[in-house]
């Protein structure tokens, strides 16, 4: 079940994230079934397709409010972001960008895979939702709901509980207060990066076009 070779569509729901084959291979029909799911799994870690919340705690195998997905293609990653729980997970892929198993590997937002408090700080989130990918330079950019900002981590390579090198829509990592300004932001959801122009298009209640190519977003600058 190649993720870049199917197309596999990702649709969050409340405790679990399903994957359907909608691409070149298959034949869309109505009501057709997943493929596969991340969030809901029996004690052998078997999906399980008709249990809502078994697995919504703070753990390795559970999701709680998955908002949005990220691909890296090149690395074999998949990106998910775990709202309620006020993280970020990762998932190792194989060659061919399918699961390796339904545990995660990695944990952004989180010291550990058994926490969930949600803060302002360089290492934390609140509520993330969009996500968004630059696989050039190899950054994950994270929509921080409830702080108001939009984080920037290094994934060249990742550690649980790591800081983020970059902050948009606040002036430091301290700070989360919404605000109608040029270099504010107010509940960001949505995110699209545009490789072309080094652009985020980040949704919000309005929508801002931001440059992504200043020191302050690079993978080798370390905002305080």
């Amino acid at each position: 079940m190649g993720i870049r070779g199917r197309s596999i569509s990702w649709i969050g729901v409340v405790f679990s994230l399903t994957f359907y084959g909608v691409g070149t291979g298959f034949a869309l029909v109505d009501g057709q079934n997943a493929l596969n799911a991340l969030g809901e799994l029996s004690s052998l870690d078997a999906v399980l397709y008709t249990k809502n919340g078994l697995n919504n705690g703070p753990n390795t195998r559970g999701l709680n409010g998955a908002q949005d997905v990220a691909l890296d293609v090149a690395g074999h990653r998949l990106f998910v972001s775990d709202s309620v729980n006020n993280r970020v997970l990762v998932f190792n892929l194989d060659g061919s960008n399918t699961l390796v198993d339904r545990v995660a590997d990695n944990v952004l937002g989180q010291a550990d895979f058994d926490s969930n408090g949600a803060a302002v700080a360089k290492a934390r989130l609140s509520a993330p939702r969009g996500l968004a990918y630059d696989s050039a330079g190899q950054r994950l950019f994270v929509a921080d709901y409830t702080n108001n900002r939009v984080i920037v981590y290094d994934v060249a390579a990742v550690t649980n509980g790591e800081n983020a090198v970059g902050v948009l829509g606040q002036a430091n990592f301290t700070t989360g207060t919404a605000a109608t300004a040029q270099n504010r932001l107010r509940n960001p959801r949505g995110l699209a990066y545009q490789a072309g122009t080094n652009r985020l298009c980040v949704g919000t209640s309005r929508t801002i076009a931001s440059s992504s190519t200043t020191s302050r977003l690079s993978p080798t600058a370390k905002t305080p």
